[in-house]
């Protein structure tokens, strides 16, 4: 609901949270709180996966490269 809320006016917004108060035991605020967490929190699912290939691969080269550097300060 949250991300196809997102793409919709201010007005548009604010009458879909209303109307979704009336079915659920919070407030209209408390509402587009807990969307926008849970929007989050699946956001980050799936960012988790790709970050942890990306920090897998930068520490497989990060001893080279720093051998490397070492190697350059040496020769300067």
């Amino acid at each position: 609901i949250e991300l196809q809320v997102q793409e919709q006016p201010a007005t548009v917004r604010s009458a879909v949270y209303s109307h979704l108060e009336a079915f659920v035991p919070c407030n209209k605020e408390a509402l587009q709180k807990r969307l926008k967490k849970l929007s989050l929190n699946i956001q980050d699912d799936r960012l988790r996966t790709p970050l942890l290939k990306l920090k897998l691969a930068v520490c497989s080269v990060m001893p080279e490269q720093i051998a490397r550097y070492n190697m350059d300060c040496m020769a300067k």
